[in-house]
């Protein structure tokens, strides 16, 4: 039986899958997808191999919990600071720059993470982003009903919110491009879209 190093069974696993979890993430920022084995993810985190295969099976499984993870706490702080925001366009302001700058922050982030992604296991990759697009749609709602966006449908404006941001992603994470000019063009291309005083 592997020796345990916390008070209970659990917490020994929640602090041996939080280790696995963290050392996946300074490879993927150091090394990308397809460089990372499981044997430098062990040793990264400072447990043997087979001691992966008890939180995660292979590569993808662990790229989708690190995911999971990752966009948990960037809605922690993405949502609160959205909240403290009066108005839907200062709310969507937030949020776009919290996207910006989590990719200019992040090096992993300008990998094509979803593309590697069986195609069976595609709806559990598209389901860990769906908290940022049911932000996206809350605060697209809030617009309509204050009269500041037009009426248009909530669920297609944040998929083409995404879309835009998902285009400086790479630029953003190799620095090209500054977080506030990714947000401001973001912003402007879409509020030309969907601004009650713009439409045409």
């Amino acid at each position: 039986m592997p020796r345990i190093s916390e008070a209970t069974i659990a917490k020994h696993r929640h602090r041996t899958e939080t280790a696995l979890l963290d050392a996946w993430g300074g490879l993927l920022d150091e090394r990308g997808y397809s460089d990372i084995t499981l044997t430098l993810v062990a040793e990264r985190a400072g447990v043997v191999r087979n001691t992966v295969y008890g939180y995660f099976p292979d590569k993808e499984h662990l790229l989708l919990a690190y995911l999971t993870r990752e966009v948990g706490r960037f809605m922690d702080g993405a949502t609160a600071a959205v909240d403290e925001a009066v108005g839907a366009r200062a709310r969507l302001r937030v949020l776009v720059d919290h996207q910006a700058r989590y990719f200019a922050t992040n090096a992993g982030a300008g990998q094509d993470l979803a593309g590697i992604a069986s195609p069976d296991r595609y709806p559990d990759f598209a389901a860990c982003f769906a908290p940022v697009r049911d932000l996206l749609v809350r605060i697209i709602r809030e617009g309509i009903h204050e009269g500041v966006f037009r009426a248009l449908d909530p669920i297609s404006a944040a998929r083409m919110t995404l879309a835009l941001l998902g285009a400086y992603r790479v630029p953003l994470a190799r620095a090209t491009v500054s977080p506030e000019e990714a947000t401001d063009s973001v912003l402007d291309f879409l509020l030309h879209g969907i601004d009650a005083n713009t439409a045409g």
